[in-house]
């Protein structure tokens, strides 16, 4: 159960509640920086929009799952593109929090005097 204010915002267990959250992400971190606008494209292809973190090497896209990680990483084979790695990233119980309330969980609130 999901408390903010003392108030019982939603229920469910842990996997449940992430799945309201969001999809998962695919992050994939490619060899060499140069590759990054090629990588970007191929990503493109998964119809989801690309974030791009350059100094990381990494790209991030909205995934449904095990089956769009093998895809995507069937076509980076395929490419010739170097991946130093390739992972789903569910989100997190803080990421659960942050969409129901709108704010994290460690922010602290001023109550006024």
């Amino acid at each position: 159960m999901v408390i903010d204010q003392g108030r019982i915002i939603a229920e469910g267990s842990p996997l449940q509640l992430k799945q309201q959250a969001g999809r998962a992400s695919l992050v994939i971190t490619v060899g060499d920086a140069a590759d990054l606008p090629a990588a970007q494209e191929l990503l493109r292809r998964t119809g989801a929009e690309v974030f791009v973190d350059a100094a990381a090497r990494r790209l991030t896209a909205s995934a449904d799952g095990l089956d769009d990680m093998i895809v995507v990483a069937g076509w980076f084979r395929d490419s010739g593109i170097g991946v130093d790695d390739i992972g789903l990233s569910r989100p997190s119980l803080d990421d659960v929090f942050l969409s129901l309330t709108g704010h994290r969980t460690d922010e602290s609130e001023e109550v006024g005097a």
